[in-house]
């Protein structure tokens, strides 16, 4: 009696896998029929906001649903992104963001996720760090400027968009590696960053690239060193950090990822099209307009990417002392 009892339970489980399993793999080859939810985890109008915004509509010709952007600000990132954590992972919501909430944020507070509790979709963009001087300061370059710090610890005044920003990192690592000191300036914000520079009431900033490019080309300010691997290629007569000697590697990707648990399928679905978006050509003359790097990366050399630059930064913030609240 109790076999038979058994019997019945194991087949009626066989019976409701069989009948599930198809429907996966159904949804998975009729995806998208339906708009899509991008959650974007800043105000509408900023840069991010507006690169992702410029990626999207380029995506009405390669992609076959709709993409509604949803704007979620708060808590420097965190309030979308951990929106996009409780997600269904069917697809049919995803996340684009600058990745500051998923490289710094998860090493400062304590939230319900981190750099990897999701599934990587693609980098649809990317910019470099350029560290830049006042053009009144006695420094031409970054060899320069360290040397400088080295001789005078604590003269030079870094302006910060804030603590605990990458540029805050990217600047702090080279007091740790180099044993230099800067004095830090927050400012709350790029825009301010900027506008202190160009006045003279700081010395030296680590704007990314879109920022800092256009001041740079109307001498505004001067460049100092790249912080990537390679030159960029907008401004090629700039040296890269390593390049002087000290290597440095800082700036900004957008990312698009999805809940952890969405299907293979519908994650190349959705890379392939964003990979199509960012070869287009009309997005790419406007790119150049608005100062946007598009570099494409797929899922796992953006997961790859992501974590490496988070144990980076993690580094730093434990030994600046920065603990999670």
């Amino acid at each position: 009696m109790q076999f038979a009892k058994s019997a019945r339970w194991i087949t009626l489980i066989l019976l409701v896998l069989s009948l599930t399993t198809p429907i996966v793999g159904v949804n998975a080859a009729e995806y998208p029929n339906k708009p899509v939810k991008m959650i974007v985890p800043w105000a509408p109008g900023g840069i991010t906001d507006t690169a992702i915004r410029s990626v999207v509509t380029a995506m009405g010709k390669y992609f076959p649903s709709p993409i509604v952007v949803e704007n979620r600000p708060g808590g420097a990132g965190t309030v979308g992104t951990t929106l996009a954590l409780m997600a269904k992972p069917d697809g049919y919501t995803v996340l684009a963001t600058a990745w500051g909430p998923l490289v710094t944020q998860p090493s400062l507070k304590k939230l319900q996720y981190n750099a990897e509790s999701y599934t990587p979709v693609c980098q649809v963009a990317a910019a470099p760090r350029i560290i830049c001087a006042h053009p009144d300061r006695p420094y031409n370059n970054l060899k320069e400027m360290m040397e400088y710090a080295k001789k005078n610890p604590g003269e030079i005044k870094v302006g910060i968009a804030g603590v605990g920003t990458t540029g805050h990192l990217a600047m702090a690592a080279l007091e740790q590696q180099y044993d230099v000191k800067f004095t830090m300036v927050p400012l709350g914000g790029g825009g301010p960053q900027k506008t202190n520079l160009i006045g003279g009431h700081v010395d030296v900033a680590p704007p990314n690239s879109p920022t800092a490019g256009p001041a740079i080309q109307a001498k505004q300010i001067k460049a100092l060193g790249v912080a990537s691997e390679v030159r960029f290629a907008d401004l090629p007569d700039i040296p890269t950090c390593a390049e002087q000697g000290y290597p440095l590697e800082s700036g900004v990707s957008i990312v698009v990822l999805a809940p952890k648990g969405t299907p293979a399928a519908i994650v190349e679905k959705l890379a392939e099209a964003f990979k199509k978006s960012t070869e287009d050509e009309e997005l790419q003359k406007l790119a150049k307009k608005i100062n946007l790097n598009l570099e494409y990366l797929g899922s796992e050399a953006t997961g790859k990417k992501l974590k490496k630059f988070h144990d980076f930064y993690a580094g730093i913030i434990e030994k600046l002392g920065l603990a999670k609240e």
